[in-house]
């Protein structure tokens, strides 16, 4: 049997106070680093553990953090989750992570989880989906601090994720290299009870942003598929060529798989990138950097975001008196090879 020792001979043997071996685990940035390595190490070698639970009973703190995602899969989201989690750990918390997927009655489920865990502060890393939020309100009501992203509510932290500067920054690209006309690639526009998702709210700001520098998407040049993978992105191109309407010089597709697709079934129907027509992506994910020419792509910026959730609500759990904070993380437009000038044909203004 491993024999398990308490937090006195752990002071003890690291030469330090019991508040300061408690300070190690619970607040770690309280204590030299040396200090706290040496104590965790002492820790380690002793078997020793603090009580999470009954630390709770006394500062009425479980050092669990809830963390709810939706589609945990998409581009880079595990990464960021990843680091979320590595954070926490760092700064003594444990996180309990759910991932659903924008089924109300899921998050619904994972949320009274997090409160009979009594976790000292949750976030919920949603997509966009207008309204929706009055079972998150839960979570403040039964006094747990939420920072919710793409779910705005008053009643509790929010940040916001905005894409204007990025599709103005492409825009702006488009005008300069004198692309005339434009299309766009997107997956379906709706949920499946018919509520317009986040892509519905891109195409429009990116229509506007075209519209503020002169140019124009038309109805017509905007093709929705079913699924974000590169083999619906190579449909396109096939569809688009055998219906001998006139092919745009530039598309921006609403997912780097898309765009990566198009690419590869442009190029193997002899097209030449971008000399020919240029493709721009949406989530700068490593598929977009091993096609030929690199993929121009949106940097959605997901560690970021889930940074900035992480440093608000922790910030919260230790002062529950702050105001409550509105945030806004900007998407950010990162220019490579596959997007270039217009060809000779289009230079007509």
């Amino acid at each position: 049997m491993i024999a398990i020792s308490d937090i006195r001979d752990v002071a003890r043997m690291a030469n330090v106070s019991i508040g300061t071996v408690s300070n190690a685990f619970k607040r770690p940035e309280k204590v030299a680093p040396e200090t706290c390595k040496r104590i965790l190490t002492i820790a380690s070698q002793l078997n020793y553990f603090p009580n999470q639970l009954a630390s709770a009973l006394v500062t009425s703190q479980t050092h669990l953090l809830g963390l709810m995602v939706s589609y945990l899969n998409a581009g880079h989201r595990g990464i960021a989750v990843n680091e979320f989690v590595r954070i926490a750990a760092k700064h003594g918390y444990m996180v309990i992570m759910a991932s659903t997927d924008m089924n109300v009655e899921e998050e619904t489920d994972v949320i009274s989880r997090f409160i009979r865990y009594r976790v000292d502060g949750a976030v919920v890393y949603s997509d966009f989906i207008e309204g929706r939020t009055e079972h998150i309100k839960i979570l403040e009501e039964n006094g747990i601090p939420c920072v919710a992203v793409k779910r705005f509510d008053e009643s509790y932290e929010n940040i916001s994720v905005s894409a204007d500067h990025a599709f103005q920054d492409i825009a702006e690209q488009l005008r300069r290299y004198n692309h005339l006309h434009i299309g766009a690639v997107t997956s379906d526009l709706t949920m499946n009870d018919g509520t317009p998702n986040i892509r519905t709210r891109r195409l429009d700001t990116f229509r506007k942003k075209l519209e503020e520098v002169g140019l124009a998407l038309e109805e017509q040049d905007i093709a929705v598929v079913h699924d974000d993978t590169m083999e619906a992105g190579g449909k396109v191109v096939d569809d688009w060529l055998s219906s001998g309407r006139q092919l745009p010089t530039a598309f921006l597709c609403m997912y780097d798989y898309l765009a990566v697709g198009m690419i590869d079934r442009f190029q193997k129907r002899g097209y030449r990138i971008p000399e020919d027509v240029s493709v721009i992506g949406y989530g700068n994910y490593d598929a977009g950097l091993c096609c030929y020419p690199k993929l121009a792509s949106v940097d959605i910026r997901e560690t970021d975001i889930l940074m900035t959730a992480y440093d608000m609500i922790t910030e919260r759990i230790k002062d529950p008196a702050l105001p409550l904070r509105n945030i806004e993380v900007d998407h950010k437009f990162i220019l490579r090879g596959s997007l270039g000038a217009a060809p000779a044909y289009n230079n007509i203004v």
